[in-house]
């Protein structure tokens, strides 16, 4: 009896450890039977901007706020809020194969769509939250959206 409940225990422990050490995103989740895709999809407001690790608040940047919804079919908007101006831009979206990074276009203003830009990669993804990291220029960026929607 003693061993099954240690073999058991042992089980589970090593269960444990396993998923801590390959979880996929950095910050989490450990593990999630919900897919990348659907997590992704829905509105979120930028919650934290940062460069180089330092947090910057929007206003330092001349904005409000800053929304982002993702669609399903792999399209999405910004809605940016500037002397309680909203602008509104269309991206598109794709993740990599293994779902640890992000990339979009934006939607030009004669309706083309933009050179795609560089993979941001997932540092957090869970149901509500989504955080990226951008380290393609000299300096990191980092996006902490939370999930209004």
């Amino acid at each position: 009896m003693k061993s099954k409940l240690f073999i058991q225990l042992f089980a589970f422990s090593l269960l444990i450890f396993l998923s801590q050490s390959c979880k996929k995103y950095e910050n989490g989740p450990a593990i999630s039977f919900i897919s990348a895709e659907k997590r992704i999809v829905g509105k979120y407001e930028l919650e934290t901007y940062k460069i180089n690790g330092i947090e910057i608040k929007l206003s330092e940047i001349g904005l409000d706020n800053f929304e982002k919804e993702y669609f399903e079919d792999g399209k999405g908007k910004n809605y940016s809020r500037q002397f309680n101006n909203l602008i509104e831009t269309e991206f598109e979206w794709e993740l990599n194969k293994d779902k640890t990074q992000i990339r979009e276009r934006e939607k030009g203003l004669n309706g083309e769509w933009g050179q795609w830009n560089s993979f941001y990669t997932i540092t957090k993804l869970t149901k509500t939250e989504f955080w990226t990291l951008n380290e393609n220029s000299a300096e990191q960026h980092e996006f902490h959206y939370l999930k209004i929607k």
